[in-house]
């Protein structure tokens, strides 16, 4: 390898680096959003200095609310790109395109089974441990009354604070991210079809668990464990997959 490929390969992670920290601070942002209060609070400033407080309707925390999900669900998106750049940059390039094909492989992995039965597990009638086994997760049903032009259901989907299915995009891309963080550490060292089928088992039931367990509001929330930015979640539970994974194929070789 001469020294000019050297150095475009050593600073590919860099570049990657960057877009990952600015992931984290939208995470950040995000998670502030989520722990608002019901009512929110708009200060201004009028020209003879004092302070006005405005209330901001029902209506217009769904559309803030709704909007944030999904511009801030999408900015996290993108650190699946990082991560695809970090890898493909850190592997020999033969295994570049299967990192590629790996990456987007589990993110459409985790995005189905976080639909049809992981957001369940997680979030819906959370008994202690584990949610709800019900498959399939939707618009609520006045959600689906309002789309069908019955307007009465207006107030009953407005009072809810955002959209359903927004909620479950913000948290799909975390269950993805996740994923990712195993993705890296047993690069090369695994082949396609036990990865994805680890993938299926993390994002459709031990991610749901665990979340369960913290924001679901099961015995550790009930204990008073609280993460503001949700570390222990995401990327405690993705790291300790890493570490297993690794350490499984390290036995290996």
């Amino acid at each position: 390898m001469t020294l000019s490929a050297f150095k475009d390969r050593a600073m590919r992670p860099v570049s990657v680096g960057f877009l990952a920290l600015a992931c984290c601070v939208a995470f950040s942002i995000s998670a502030a959003h989520a722990d608002a209060d019901e009512a929110a609070i708009v200060t201004t400033v009028s020209d003879a200095g004092s302070v006005d407080s405005l209330v901001v309707g029902l209506p217009e925390q769904f559309v803030f609310n709704s909007f944030a999900f999904l511009i801030l669900g999408a900015l996290v998106m993108w650190m699946c790109a990082g991560f695809t750049m970090l890898e493909s940059g850190a592997v020999r390039t033969k295994n570049a395109s299967v990192i590629c094909l790996k990456n987007i492989g589990l993110y459409s992995i985790a995005g189905l089974a976080y639909y049809l039965i992981g957001y369940n597990l997680m979030y819906t009638d959370v008994v202690s441990v584990i949610g709800s086994f019900d498959f399939l997760y939707g618009p609520s049903d006045a959600e689906l009354s309002l789309i069908a032009g019955k307007t009465e259901f207006t107030g009953e989907v407005v009072e809810n604070g955002f959209s359903v299915m927004s909620d479950w995009f913000f948290q799909m891309v975390f269950v993805a991210t996740t994923a990712s963080i195993v993705s890296g550490a047993i690069a090369e060292r695994i082949r396609l079809t036990p990865f994805f089928l680890f993938i299926l088992l993390l994002t459709s039931f031990i991610y749901p668990v665990v979340g369960a367990w913290t924001w679901g509001e099961g015995w550790l929330h009930d204990m008073g464990f609280c993460r503001f930015n949700d570390c222990a979640r995401h990327w405690w539970l993705g790291r300790t997959c890493r570490g297993v994974g690794h350490r499984a194929k390290a036995r290996q070789v």
